[in-house]
């Protein structure tokens, strides 16, 4: 059940989506003070997994954690095995269905040949593309270009929190998440995560995921917030998997920090932008000032 783990982290990863916005200072971690709170908390850009060699969380982070009292993730990342087993067979195409169904002949080839003569995916890894949905295939192929050692940054930072005596409270539920995802149709899916057809794009995994990693390696919120995925395209998506979970997570935050210190962790992506955590915070009457560090 290894891999079920691995692909459901990548529900967490977001596909940005974001328009031109003024420049923000670039951090991924920023303290939360003022209106009413006693004591300071923190908000934290992840970018979920990173390989072992590109981790970094620096000192200064690990004592702003180790002042908090709760740890709030994306999702409560405890999930028990017949949960698992439902998810599973979520992430599956519906009704037995695989992806050639939804496709045309040439345009399933196209895709075949871009899977294993240009990403050379394995036999194995190729035929479970075949039949997760695309969203999830997304993922999968992320873990093939993605080399060696891995590290998940929320289970990094529970480790610490439960070394802490922390509590781990979830933003939302897995189920939730999921259902975001299977609310969109296998239809759409395809050309959001894997070709899109009318445009003869085929979409370059590897190469936007390392474009994200070194962005997030010299902690660029801008270009992050800056970085074209074609919002315009998909304004359901954008609404749905970026403003409304942001709005709907401030209430929650504030909850937690004005009853203890809290050290909030969410996707890099969720930060910035008029529609960022950091702007909504503020729009509240908080002031959101950043905890710098730099690799250097």
């Amino acid at each position: 059940m290894r891999k079920i783990f691995f692909i459901l982290f990548f529900i967490l990863l977001n596909y940005l989506s974001f328009s031109q916005q003024d420049t923000i200072e670039n951090c991924l971690l920023w303290e939360i003070s003022g209106n009413g709170l006693s004591e300071s908390s923190y908000i934290y850009g992840t970018v979920h997994i990173i390989p072992a060699d590109k981790f970094f969380f620096f000192d200064e982070w690990i004592e702003s954690l180790e002042k908090c009292k709760y740890l709030i993730l994306e999702v409560d990342l405890k999930i028990g095995f017949f949960k698992q087993l439902s998810l599973l067979k979520q992430m599956k195409m519906p009704n037995d269905s695989v992806l050639s169904d939804y496709m045309m002949a040439d345009e399933f080839d196209a895709y075949r040949s871009y899977m294993i003569d240009s990403l050379k995916v394995s036999s194995a890894k190729y035929n479970m593309t075949l039949i997760y949905k695309p969203f999830f295939t997304y993922s999968l192929l992320l873990d093939e270009v993605i080399p060696g050692q891995k590290i998940f940054y929320e289970k990094y930072l529970t480790n610490l929190a439960k070394d802490n005596k922390m509590k781990i409270i979830g933003l939302e539920t897995i189920d939730f998440q999921m259902n975001l995802v299977n609310d969109i149709s296998v239809a759409n899916q395809i050309p959001m995560f894997l070709f899109d057809f009318s445009k003869k794009v085929q979409t370059d995994f590897k190469k936007e995921y390392f474009k994200l990693l070194d962005l997030y390696a010299t902690q660029n919120l801008t270009e992050i917030n800056n970085l074209e995925q074609e919002a315009d395209s998909y304004p359901s998506f954008y609404q749905d998997f970026i403003i409304n979970r942001n709005a709907n997570w401030i209430p929650i935050i504030e909850k937690y920090m004005l009853n203890k210190p809290s050290f909030i962790a969410v996707g890099a992506a969720h930060l910035p932008g008029e529609y960022g955590v950091l702007k909504l915070l503020e729009n509240k009457g908080y002031i959101v000032k950043p905890v710098c560090s730099n690799l250097n």
